[in-house]
């Protein structure tokens, strides 16, 4: 095995280790504050445990930064995120223990839906981005590839309207002028 495919799987074996401990983390972290909160309290704990989901998932979006091959992260992001969104909608469409009053639950279902709307636009921005990288890249590319032109192959060093030098005298003599003996 040389020694460059030994680094990548070492690589690919870190990255699902720290993925694995983000996700154990989060989930000992989330039934927590399910825990905390008495019964009568369980929907804000879900409200709350939707908000840090989405806060892990932006987490994880940030850590894909780090990463030469983002895919644990992103599926890190992509699953925090649709937990994060799901528990909030159904902890506010459903009102599971009946502790949220009409008016707290479409205020939350307006708010979570324009956050669902910007995150959806983003999203879309960052696809449309992406998918303008590879074009660039392959101008990028043949534009390293092409040879740089010289200076004095420009077209304004040839142009007619270019002053003309006269030739420099042979001998560094200065050509007689017209004139008497």
């Amino acid at each position: 095995m040389s020694e460059a495919s030994a680094a990548a799987a070492v690589n690919r074996i870190a990255a699902g280790l720290i993925s694995a401990i983000l996700v154990i983390a989060a989930a000992i972290l989330l039934v927590g504050f399910y825990l905390l909160f008495p019964a009568n309290g369980h929907a804000f704990a879900l409200i709350l445990i939707g908000i840090v989901a989405i806060v892990f998932a932006a987490i994880a979006y940030l850590m894909e930064s780090v990463s030469r091959s983002p895919t644990y992260q992103r599926a890190n992001a992509w699953g925090f995120y649709a937990f994060g969104f799901a528990v909030l909608r159904l902890t506010l469409g459903l009102n599971p223990t009946g502790y949220l009053s009409l008016t707290l639950q479409i205020v939350g279902l307006v708010v979570t839906l324009l956050f669902l709307a910007g995150s959806v636009a983003g999203v879309a921005w960052r696809y449309r981005s992406v998918a303008d990288v590879a074009p660039r890249e392959a101008q990028r590319a043949a534009w390293r590839a092409s040879t740089p032109a010289s200076a004095f192959d420009y077209s304004t060093a040839h142009a007619p309207t270019a002053p003309v030098t006269p030739p420099a005298a042979s001998g560094g003599k200065t050509p007689p002028s017209g004139g008497g003996a």
